[in-house]
């Protein structure tokens, strides 16, 4: 039986198998008002990584056995081409996650978003997950492109598997297992079992 470790460490693996390679070359930018002292409860731990294009802002507010400060802040980010500023957004006691800014889509570029990055499918459809409402700052037509945008509970039961060549998002609290092309799922008749896109035509 997995842990809910398991389902975090999946959405981080999920995230990397498709992000990874344009993230792990990018150096961290620790800006000068991020607090430095561990028992610092008051201010906004962030940081970013950027190529100086583009690049990832992260934002922490746990502090492991403490209660820290909620905040809500605007975020702006100096480029090579000008300053990116992502939408506005409050994070409470225990709250992290990192944003994606000036992100190519194809065509269009997604210049920053409140919402965290999954994974791509079909290299046209891009995945993130937020429980705020969604907002999407996009420079240009994003074509056949498209964006989903789960809830953090749906992102911790989502996996994207490849079956006869294309992918699929599966979003389900019970365990599978992929033997090639068959999956097989631990399911009863209770179980929410979501994919996108639908196989076959059906739904």
């Amino acid at each position: 039986k997995t842990t809910s470790a398991y389902n975090h460490l999946r959405r981080i693996f999920t995230f990397l198998r498709d992000f990874g390679s344009d993230l792990a070359p990018m150096p961290p930018v620790f800006p000068e008002d991020n607090p430095t002292e561990p028992a610092d409860l008051e201010n906004l731990r962030y940081c970013y990584r950027t190529n100086g294009e583009s690049g990832y802002l992260f934002v922490n507010n746990f502090v492991r056995n403490h209660e820290t400060k909620t905040h809500t802040r605007t975020f702006t980010i100096a480029t090579n081409n000008g300053e990116v500023t992502f939408p506005e957004m409050t994070f409470a006691s225990g709250d992290f996650g990192f944003y994606p800014y000036n992100l190519e889509m194809g065509s269009a570029k997604l210049l920053s978003t409140n919402a965290q990055p999954l994974c791509i499918l079909n290299d046209k459809t891009y995945v993130f997950f937020t429980d705020r409402e969604p907002v999407y700052n996009i420079d240009g037509e994003l074509g056949d492109r498209e964006i989903i945008t789960l809830s953090s509970k749906d992102s911790l039961n989502a996996s994207k598997v490849t079956v006869n060549g294309k992918d699929y998002l599966i979003v389900c609290d019970a365990s599978y297992t992929q033997e090639g092309n068959k999956l097989t799922f631990a399911i009863t008749c209770d179980t929410a079992l979501k994919i996108y896109p639908a196989p076959d035509g059906s739904r």
